[in-house]
């Protein structure tokens, strides 16, 4: 919705009137949503930052059994 030109408050304002509940609080404010939202967008970087690792050689290796 923010990249859609929406404004914190009515962010808020539609949360609020869709009956979806912020864990602390009875209703969303425009600070909640601000917060939320760089949270979001923080993690969002750090995870896009994370690369797989790579496996470059590997192998068995086979060693007698000793009796």
């Amino acid at each position: 919705m923010r990249k859609e030109g929406c404004t914190y408050l009515e962010i808020s304002e539609f949360l609020n009137t869709s009956n979806y509940k912020p864990q602390r609080t009875e209703k969303f404010s425009p600070q909640q949503v601000f917060g939320l939202l760089d949270k979001m967008n923080k993690r969002i970087k750090r995870l896009n930052g994370i690369t797989p690792p790579k496996i470059y050689n590997f192998g068995l290796l086979h060693l007698p059994k000793d009796n």
